[in-house]
């Protein structure tokens, strides 16, 4: 029996990699830049892309207050502990951390975080973009 082509499930397919590399879920990465004043962070994700190439930095990345608060409750505790016989853990969000960032299904622009205002989604149609990620855990 011989195969017969079909140029619309060829271009089905093609569209359909198109659309999977074209949107951003989750993807695990490593700080390489903290600012810890305004929770964000440089990230390298560790996984290449489809064309094989390391991928960029994403820039600027929020860190979920989850994630972060953990450091600032022992740096709160070390005025409380001085001289008692706890040792507070090394720093958690540090640069080559390992994390887990998630991309929202629209532009995060105008979200302020801790604000719980209902925002617009700006004048772009981003959607699960790299701009728009949140370090959710630490791996």
């Amino acid at each position: 029996m011989s195969k017969i082509d079909n140029p619309f499930g060829t271009a089905l397919e093609a569209f359909g990699d198109y659309i999977g590399s074209a949107f951003r879920v989750c993807i695990p990465a490593r700080i390489t830049k903290y600012d810890k004043k305004n929770h964000t962070a440089d990230v390298q994700p560790l996984i290449k892309d489809n064309s094989g190439d390391n991928p960029g930095i994403i820039q600027d990345v929020l860190v979920a207050k989850s994630v972060y608060m953990i450091d600032e409750i022992w740096e709160h505790m070390n005025d409380y502990i001085s001289g008692a016989k706890i040792t507070p853990p090394k720093k958690l969000i540090k640069v080559g951390t390992e994390v887990t960032v998630v991309f929202c299904d629209y532009s995060i622009d105008h979200y302020k975080p801790g604000d719980g205002k209902i925002v617009s989604r700006g004048s772009d149609d981003r959607q699960h973009n790299v701009n728009d990620g949140i370090i959710v855990a630490l791996m």
